[in-house]
């Protein structure tokens, strides 16, 4: 049958919607042409805060998308790479305060697959040496209670395709006024920029653009699309960032009436959500040997759920198997950062291996969490598993 799952990624919404402009409160945010470009402003900004640091770094995980370092290369502050807990999304905590220098002026903690961090372990791992607590959240997005999902001092989303609120680009820098260092918030108030000048047509062609990715992202549709040369979907690749710039008001005023329907889906998501944990508790007690973890905290909308096989034969077959099924599973990045093509070693302050980050790169399966999952998908995802565990 030609039909095939995306791996990530809601279609984007036109319905009317009331909209409420204390929504994102006690949060204000600065609108940018990507998530890499908010990410950027934001440590353009303490750069400036923190002058007197010559030779500024920041710490980040080894395993993450590779615009992160685009962002720290725009800034001119040197990455400095930290390993995670072993077969988890957490950073360890032990080699964060490892690699704390007099250099150190911000740590960005990942949201990995809508998975927050260890916000207040991180802030009590830095609270004593001046250090900026950034949160990336470009892979998860709060559905409510905004400033109980987000506590670092800066928080980087990405409203890019592929990300919970997919707006097909741009992304914010958000911050609390009340809380922010005053001398930062300057900076970061500095940041605002002059909008895009208007186009007449721009709010057609972005409506033209929008309706054909949701056209396209449909399963009889992404089937093809999938297939057809040089597009590479899914790619790990590096891009250097070469300016920011501010969001298009096109995608602005998408942002509020995308948050008030695009997580009315959420209940269709909490159901996945318990058939894949139903379907890996079920697994773990029919088949014991099967080295497949789920080491997931509970409670929050994923952007892919994400399972660890250890066993690389058999995440192999497992994984070309559900390819095979059209079901959208995808591999992530593959890879830790210093391995990732036409990134330098060189850029990192010493040649090490990070043994935790690289099971999570070579374990790592996503299974899709979007709208066109069905519980008959998820089923089929069970069946594969068990087959190819017997094999």
């Amino acid at each position: 049958m030609f039909t095939e799952l995306r791996p990530v990624g809601n279609r984007i919404i036109f319905s009317p919607s009331k909209l409420e402009p204390e929504l994102f409160q006690p949060f204000s945010f600065i609108g940018f042409d990507s998530g890499t470009s908010a990410l950027a402003a934001a440590l353009v900004a303490i750069v400036k805060f923190r002058s007197e640091i010559i030779n500024p770094e920041v710490l980040i995980p080894a395993y993450s998308c590779p615009d992160i370092i685009s962002a720290c290369i725009y800034a001119k502050i040197k990455p400095v790479l930290v390993d995670f807990e072993p077969f988890s999304p957490y950073i360890e905590l032990e080699t964060l305060l490892s690699k704390i220098s007099d250099n150190t002026i911000a740590v960005i903690a990942i949201n990995f697959m809508g998975i927050p961090e260890r916000i207040s372990a991180i802030r009590s791992c830095i609270k004593m040496n001046n250090i900026t607590l950034i949160e990336d959240s470009a892979q998860g997005f709060p559905i409510k209670k905004i400033d109980k999902y987000w506590s670092g001092d800066l928080i980087i989303t990405s409203f890019g395709r592929g990300k919970p609120m997919n707006l097909m680009g741009g992304g914010a820098l958000f911050f609390n006024k009340k809380t922010l260092n005053s001398g930062l918030l300057l900076e970061v108030e500095k940041l605002e920029s002059k909008p895009l000048k208007k186009s007449p047509i721009a709010p057609l062609l972005y409506r033209i653009k929008a309706m054909l990715f949701n056209l396209l992202s449909k399963p009889t549709l992404y089937f093809f699309i999938r297939r057809l040369p040089l597009l590479n979907l899914g790619a790990t690749v590096y891009h250097p960032l070469l300016e920011i710039s501010p969001l298009p008001e096109t995608i602005s005023k998408q942002i509020m009436r995308n948050y008030l329907i695009n997580y009315k889906n959420f209940i269709h998501f909490k159901k996945l959500r318990k058939q894949y944990d139903r379907l890996f508790s079920q697994l773990d007690q029919s088949i014991t040997s099967l080295p497949i973890k789920t080491k997931l905290p509970q409670n929050f909308p994923l952007l892919r759920y994400p399972i660890l096989i250890s066993n690389k034969k058999l995440k192999q077959t497992v994984f070309r198997k559900l390819n095979e099924a059209n079901l959208g599973a995808s591999l992530m990045y593959q890879t830790i950062l210093p391995e990732v093509e036409k990134i330098e070693n060189s850029m990192f302050k010493t040649i090490e291996d990070y043994p935790n980050a690289r099971v999570l790169a070579e374990s790592l399966i996503t299974l899709p969490m979007h709208q066109d999952i069905q519980v008959k998908n998820i089923k089929q995802i069970e069946a594969i598993i068990l087959k190819s565990s017997s094999i």
